[in-house]
């Protein structure tokens, strides 16, 4: 290297961190800026004996503030590692401990998605343009983009708008509000978010849509195509080669950025920079500053490339920055900016602490199984080693919730058993949950709407996680999980879990009003137990205690303790509370103190109405996930087998650990020995009574719904009906393994107990092989194989598997005007064999419409002799 150019290496050295960075780091800083350098002077903004003074100033400034950022990221990581160490030995198993810490932060991020999606959405409904943005189409999103971007310049932004839509200036308005004070509080947490000009909405590249350019397959033939169709897309876009390139041709930055997209798993070769690219162990908060590598010089560009290859629409992609943004600033709020670092000196810290503990095996054994739920907090056990084989599960998944979810409202019984107990086991009054269940159903005020709907689910129904309750996550192409939204929304069974989050919320807050004239230490036992796992301090209590609200609801007003306390914290306050932690109060320790608070009240809450709502929790994903990645044989069948079994699996997940809880037990061995499973026995046994009669009642709606009577208790021969308690026992989730039950259609006389407990997907391996197997027979002729038993099997598969086709208002209307009258072509007297059935164990049909054998004898649209007449044609 000439002396020429070590002499400005040693200067950037002198000018960044005090001289600590590498000589290649000031490489690379040298080569970014000779590289920024050629471009302006090629644009004509720049003279070449300029470079140095200007360009050379942006970087060192930009370096040095990063070198500021890390000193202070390095102490929040500190302050974290102490914290969350002191807070796993609270318990006598550690690894317990630390499970409970990774369970409290998970629910600490939720809370704040559902603050930030809440914001998005209530500031779009003042300003009159969420409906707007909800039905958007691609004009109108290619215009929010502009306008967007138009006020991501700052000073340099057109105050008439980039567009004449007025409508998209106001949607845009208020993201930009909604993203800067989320950027903001990442910032304060351990984020080094600038907002520059361009960023509107994060950037995401889909690696089945980088497939897909090619030959369709994943291997290094397909790459190479894929590579070179995706290069010579990007070469027709307008580019920011000058933010976008870090000292390397473009040729060798579109080649690492299509790999490490292409893969997922970001390779790094020799010249693969890892200041660029990062690794496994780079910090959240570098991930979180970094979300965007490739940056685009106008809003068309950066639009038309999300089109053609980002995960989500721009809409889309709104909405889930402030999921994933939220989620970091929990975490980091929690673990420090480098959350993943931090749990793993945790555990190893507390692995060496544990070799000198007389139970050192069972503790060791409980903080290393803590790893799959780390896997699956950062979000590694999503990740797929086989993209294509995930998706096409996750794509059976969603068929699958199309063909058999239009019963999922009839879950409404049960889930009102499963909210009353876990509310109890909470403190809250039977007065006030009553009261907070009744009015939940009515027509809510606006002061009610405001200050409660906050808790409720609607915006998870938008982006699609209101299926995530009983299936886990769907992640199947863009158009599937739209159709399963709107089949959501039309079963109403996203209005149903509104209106349970929406009642929890308003009981408990009442409960809280009920005991703001309670000190700290006079708190009852349940609110205490609570508090102490949120670490709502006295100082808290007191400032929180001051604020009780008067909501109006149907019926008059009522007193409410809300979670929105740190909205309303006055400087006072705030004194207080940084006061009552040892410190002094600063700007960014009364910033981050209010964050806390907040924080700390929303996950309150939140665990709250996810234990009475039955949530999935960390715990119950990272069982069935086993922490893995996605691609192996083993996941992808158990994310099949687990379908439609979380609630109820949940369930009894969620009731064990309210009752050790109590006894305050770290583990099911000293829970029972502290006399733990006495006890469970009165409350559990109510719960299970509970759901059980609550199934009944479910199960009797979709006998209605199917046209019959209710079954009777007893049999026409006088013996108790034990088919309608097991049916009880079943859907209301006392016998835990049948979830899916409550989902589907299944005929007793052919659907074995194995198929049941297969699950939706696994168990219907089998009548798809039966249908290819028959298929096969009957075309080569084979004896007992005829077209009628093909067309009786296909017509019973067509019924149970074509979406909506179980919707309660669908269902008599094609069952009369079609499939029963298939049904007695392919097996005659089948109408007559299923009325007797019906009778046989006491039950009637409701009317004409509902009988098969009515319908067979009228016939109104000739199906029968229709079918017949195709049949005719084959056998001709």
């Amino acid at each position: 290297m000439s002396k020429k150019y070590q002499k400005c290496i040693d200067k950037i050295k002198a000018s960044v961190a005090e001289g600590k960075i590498s000589d290649v780091k000031a490489q690379e800083l040298l080569a970014e800026l000779d590289q920024k350098r050629a471009i302006r002077e090629a644009k004509g903004e720049m003279q070449r004996e300029n470079a140095l003074k200007e360009i050379a100033g942006e970087i060192l400034d930009s370096e040095k503030w990063k070198a500021e950022a890390a000193k202070r990221n390095a102490l929040l990581n500190v302050k974290a590692y102490r914290s969350v160490i002191q807070q796993s030995v609270r318990e006598k198993n550690m690894g317990v401990g630390l499970q409970r810490t990774l369970e409290r932060a998970m629910t600490e991020g939720k809370a704040m998605q559902q603050d930030f999606l809440h914001k998005f959405k209530k500031g779009l409904e003042e300003a009159g343009v969420w409906d707007y943005l909800r039905k958007a189409q691609r004009e109108d999103q290619v215009d929010i983009a502009k306008e967007a971007w138009n006020l991501s310049l700052g000073d340099r932004a057109n105050p008439e708008g980039a567009t004449p839509n007025k409508q998209a200036q106001v949607v845009a308005k208020v993201w930009r509000d909604v993203f800067t004070e989320l950027a903001a509080r990442e910032n304060r947490h351990g984020a080094m978010i600038k907002q520059a000009a361009g960023w509107i909405f994060p950037q995401t590249t889909d690696p089945h849509k980088l497939r897909a350019l090619g030959i369709k397959g994943w291997g290094k033939a397909n790459q190479d195509i894929s590579e070179k169709a995706f290069k010579e897309f990007v070469s027709t876009l307008n580019v920011d080669w000058e933010r976008t390139l870090k000292g390397v041709d473009k040729d060798t930055f579109l080649r690492r950025y299509f790999r490490n997209q292409y893969t997922g798993v970001f390779l790094r070769e020799q010249d693969f920079s890892e200041a660029d690219h990062g690794s496994a162990s780079r910090s959240m908060s570098s991930r979180e500053s970094a979300s965007r590598e490739l940056w685009f010089a106008d809003a068309e560009s950066a639009f038309a490339y999300n089109e053609k290859f980002g995960k989500h629409s721009m809409v889309d992609a709104m909405f889930s920055r402030l999921q994933t943004g939220a989620r970091a600033a929990a975490l980091m709020t929690h673990f420090g900016p480098n959350v993943e670092g931090t749990i793993n000196k945790v555990s190893d810290y507390l692995l060496v602490r544990s070799k000198e503990m007389s139970d050192s095996i069972a503790q060791g054994d409980s903080i290393r199984s803590v790893q799959k739920s780390v896997n699956t907090l950062m979000g590694r056990s999503a990740v797929s080693t086989r993209p294509g084989l995930s998706k096409f599960i996750d794509d059976l998944k969603a068929i699958t919730l199309l063909g058999k979810g239009a019963n999922m409202v009839l879950s409404t019984p049960p889930d009102k058993a499963t909210m009353d107990t876990a509310m109890a086991y909470r403190g809250v009054s039977g007065a006030n949950r009553w009261l907070a269940q009744t009015l939940g159903v009515m027509v809510r005020s606006a002061d009610a709407r405001k200050k409660l709907d906050v808790y409720s689910v609607y915006v998870d129904s938008f982006i699609g996680d209101t299926s995530n309750a009983w299936t886990g996550e769907v992640q199947s192409n863009s158009w599937l999980q739209r159709r399963v939204t709107d089949l959501f929304d039309l079963t109403q069974f996203t209005r149903q879990n509104e209106t349970h989050r929406f009642a929890v919320a308003a009981a408990y807050s009442r409960q809280l009003a009920d005991s703001a004239h309670l000190d700290f230490d006079s708190l009852p036992a349940e609110i205490a137990l609570s508090f102490k796992d949120y670490s709502v301090s006295r100082t808290e209590w007191d400032i929180w205690r001051s604020k009780v609200d008067d909501v109006e609801l149907r019926g008059g007003k009522h007193q409410m303790l809300l979670a929105d306390v740190s909205d309303r914290l006055s400087d006072v306050e705030l004194d207080k509370i940084v006061a009552s932690k040892g410190q002094s109060p600063t700007a960014a320790n009364k910033a981050r103190a209010r964050d806390e608070f907040d924080m700390k009240t929303r996950a309150l809450f939140h665990d709250i109405v996810a234990d009475a709502t039955t949530e999935n929790t960390l715990r119950y994903r990272a069982a069935t996930t086993g922490g893995v990645e996605r691609g192996g044989f083993g996941r992808e069948l158990g994310e099949m087998f687990f379908m439609f079994k979380g609630y109820p699996a949940n369930a009894v997940i969620r009731a064990i650990e309210r009752e050790r809880r109590i006894t305050g037990a770290s583990s099911m061995q000293e829970w029972i020995q502290n006399g733990g499973a006495i006890p469970i026995g009165k409350r559990l046994g109510w719960h299970i009574a509970a759901t059980t009669l609550m199934g009944i009642v479910s199960y009797q709606l979709s006998e209605l719904r199917k046209g019959k009577t209710p079954a009777p208790l007893m049999t026409p021969e006088g013996k108790v009906n034990w088919d309608l308690w097991f049916n009880g026992a079943a859907r209301g989730g006392g016998l835990g393994i049948y979830g899916d039950l409550l989902l589907n259609e299944y005929d007793s006389r052919t659907r074995t107990f194995t198929q049941a407990i297969a699950g939706p997907i696994l168990s219907e391996l089998d009548p798809i092989m039966n249908l290819k197997s028959r298929v096969g027979g009957t075309i080569r002729g084979e004896e007992g194989e005829t077209g009628d038993r093909l067309g009786y099997a296909a017509t019973q598969f067509a019924q149970q598997n074509i979406p909506l086709m179980n919707l309660f208002f669908i269902k008599p209307a094609m069952d009369y005007l079609i499939f029963n009258q298939m049904y007695e072509v392919f097996s005659p007297g089948v109408a007559a064999r299923k009325a007797k059935g019906t009778e046989k164990r006491g039950q009637e049909y409701l009317g004409p419409l509902y009988d098969p054998r009515e319908a067979v004898a009228n016939d109104p649209f000739e199906t029968q002799d229709k079918v017949n007449s195709l049949l005719d044609l084959f056998e001709n």
